[in-house]
């Protein structure tokens, strides 16, 4: 968890983005609430759709800490 702000509290949430020619940029970012499918925000002067959480592998469980999946759209 992240530092606790003046208006609540912050978390700080791993990323996937994925740009348009396919590369893949893995960040975290500090936000106030949980990113949800479907969400839109902007970073790096890009605009990013948050489409799914990710696992690396078949095996792998999606858990809390399992990065968010977004799209540059």
């Amino acid at each position: 968890m992240g530092p606790v702000r003046a208006d609540g509290i912050s978390m700080d949430i791993r990323i996937s983005l994925q740009y348009p020619n396919g590369r893949i940029h893995e960040a975290t970012v500090e936000r106030d609430r949980p990113l949800e499918r479907g969400d839109e925000f902007e970073l790096h002067g890009r605009n990013w759709l948050v489409v799914a959480r990710t696992a690396r592998t078949r095996r792998s469980i999606v858990t809390r800490d399992t990065p968010v999946h977004c799209r540059s759209n």
